[in-house]
């Protein structure tokens, strides 16, 4: 007689397992979605930008469009905040490091994230508060994804509170190494976390709200141990929830950066000359126009090998460019990380300023090693193409 023999094989794990492929894969494609698209945005919000700091050029600050002008530059704030907080989601996000004061920063990004609420916000600084060393707009979006998250986590009648203070950690056993950091704890009054899954809140697609994501915690963590920082969180059931974000810090005040003030002493050679290397049509023509409002003699190419060729013809006629600032990313030719390669051999002491829509590019937070000068993120604004033309001119 025959038999037959019953084979069970469990597949929960295999299921799983391609579940999790899946669901990569998708935040990989999503990811170079969002890359595109702050990319692109940037480069559009460069020549809003331009075009407003030239209308403000010719008024006076008494006109009545003045200070509309200055509303929109701050709507456009906001709208480069949400293409940074793309490119951070779409490539993790390399920090391009500075030494900041964090003390405005904090209150200004929770009242912008609570607008619209009855929650009330109560904020503790300490007044000799110490510089911060980091990121200064992926920290702003680690407070503001927390911030939100507390929101989400109460009523209308709750209430928040920060604290910011300075502290020296000396101890060797801390998970956190030894020195100097910034600790901000942010509070609420909501229903808090369950112990059950306190331990999971940081890991990627966990969430406990039907319409999230899940990534809003993970990139926070994943931005504070980028800047070698520390995030941890204390909750009880029913009490609310407490964040405390750990990010290295500076004492010495003579060490903030000095991106906050133009120096009042511009220093530019007689007649000096430069050329804008973008392949898009509004970033080379509002850079041209403004650097010709600022006394420079500009000259424009739209990729990498027409640029190279201007720059030896400029040393042939004895009429050599003072800077050359150049896209990293050229659709179709040849972008900034290889021409500069190509330029510098031509002349060792060219003066080469990178500059991109994707801010969290390699080459951007560590451009020195790729032979450039100096970085400018788009979208830019005047002031930032001055600071960054004053130390390149006078280095």
């Amino acid at each position: 007689k025959g038999g037959v023999v019953f084979v069970f094989r469990d597949v929960t794990e295999k299921i799983k397992n391609q579940e999790e492929i899946s669901k990569t894969k998708k935040l990989e494609s999503l990811g170079v979605l969002a890359g595109g698209i702050a990319h692109d945005f940037n480069n559009l919000l460069t020549g809003v930008y331009g075009y407003i700091s030239l209308a403000k050029m010719f008024l006076s600050t008494e006109h009545k469009s003045y200070d509309f002008l200055k509303e929109a530059e701050k709507s456009i704030d906001r709208a480069t905040s949400l293409t940074k907080q793309l490119l951070t989601f779409s490539k993790g996000g390399t920090p391009i490091k500075e030494i900041f004061d964090i003390k405005k920063i904090i209150p200004e990004i929770a009242k912008f994230c609570l607008r619209g609420s009855s929650i009330v916000l109560d904020t503790e600084i300490e007044e000799n508060l110490w510089s911060v060393e980091g990121d200064k707009d992926q920290i702003s979006q680690v407070i503001g994804n927390i911030v939100i998250n507390a929101k989400q986590a109460m009523f209308d009648n709750g209430r928040i509170s920060i604290k910011v203070k300075n502290f020296e950690n000396r101890s060797v056993k801390s998970k956190l190494k030894t020195g100097n950091y910034i600790l901000i704890s942010i509070s609420d009054n909501g229903k808090g976390i369950d112990r059950s899954v306190i331990e999971k809140i940081f890991d990627p697609y966990f969430t406990t709200k039907k319409a999230g994501t899940g990534l809003g915690l993970t990139i926070c963590y994943s931005i504070v141990k980028r800047h070698g920082g520390m995030i941890e969180v204390e909750s009880e059931p029913g009490k609310g929830s407490t964040f405390y974000i750990y990010l290295p810090a500076k004492k010495d005040e003579n060490e903030l950066n000095k991106k906050e003030d133009i120096p009042k002493s511009k220093i530019f050679p007689e007649n000096p000359r430069i050329l804008i290397m973008d392949d898009e049509d509004v970033v080379r023509n509002v850079g041209k126009t403004l650097l010709e409002e600022m006394g420079f003699n500009v000259d424009i190419a739209d990729n990498g090998e027409v640029a190279i060729q201007k720059y030896r013809d400029s040393i042939i006629a004895n009429r050599k460019y003072d800077v050359v600032i150049m896209d990293l990313t050229i659709v179709g030719g040849m972008g900034g990380k290889e021409a500069v390669k190509a330029l510098l051999d031509i002349d060792p002491e060219a003066k080469v300023v990178v500059s991109s829509g994707y801010s969290t590019d390699p080459v951007i937070a560590n451009f020195q090693n790729y032979g450039f000068k100096d970085v400018i993120t788009k979208p830019f604004k005047i002031d930032d193409l001055k600071r960054v033309l004053i130390r390149v001119l006078n280095t």
